[in-house]
C-alpha cells in the first residue's frame, strides 16, 4: 500500500506515482467540468471569468488574468468574445482612465448563476464519494495544497 511505502521510505520513493495520481485527479475533475459547461456552450476559461465577475461585480483585466492564472492578452480576447455574445460590458475605471473594467450585463448574471449551480453541483457529487468520515480529511489535504 502506498502509505506503508511512504512511512517505510519516505516521499521520495512514490513521487512518480503521487503525481500520476495528481494528474488523473485533475484530468477527471476537468473532463467532467468541461461536459457540463461545453454543453452551455462556454469554454472553462469563459465559465470561470464569468462566475468570478459574479463574485465579484467588476474585475480589471489585470485582476481576471491573475485570478485565471493567464496572460493578459488571452483575458483580453476571452472577455472581447463574451462581451460580443453579450454577457459581459466593459467599461473605463471613473478612478484611472486607462483601466477598463468587465463587468456582467443582465443576461451574463443569469448564465454565470446558471453555470455557477452547475458547478456546485458537480462538487457535490465529488464530495459525495468521498467516504463518510473523510471528508474533512480530503478538505483540509486539498486547501493545504492549493495554499503552498
Amino acid at each position: 500500500m502506498l502509505e506503508d511505502r511512504i512511512k517505510e521510505k519516505g516521499i521520495d520513493c512514490c513521487v512518480n506515482e503521487v503525481g500520476v495520481m495528481i494528474q488523473n485527479l485533475v484530468r477527471t475533475l476537468r473532463i467532467f467540468e468541461r461536459e457540463e459547461i461545453v454543453s452551455e456552450g462556454f469554454t472553462i476559461s469563459q465559465c470561470y471569468i464569468m462566475i468570478y465577475l459574479l463574485k465579484n461585480k467588476s474585475l480589471t483585466m489585470n485582476e481576471i488574468s491573475e485570478k485565471m492564472n493567464l496572460d493578459k492578452s488571452t483575458i483580453t480576447r476571452i472577455v472581447s468574445n463574451l462581451v460580443r455574445d453579450g454577457y459581459i460590458e466593459k467599461k473605463t475605471s471613473h478612478e484611472d482612465g486607462r483601466v477598463i473594467l468587465a463587468s456582467l450585463t443582465a443576461a451574463g448574471k443569469q448564465k454565470a448563476v446558471d453555470l455557477q449551480s452547475k458547478v456546485n453541483n458537480y462538487y457535490k457529487q465529488v464530495i459525495g464519494q468521498i467516504p463518510e468520515g473523510e471528508v474533512m480529511e480530503v478538505v483540509s489535504s486539498v486547501n493545504y495544497y492549493v495554499k503552498s
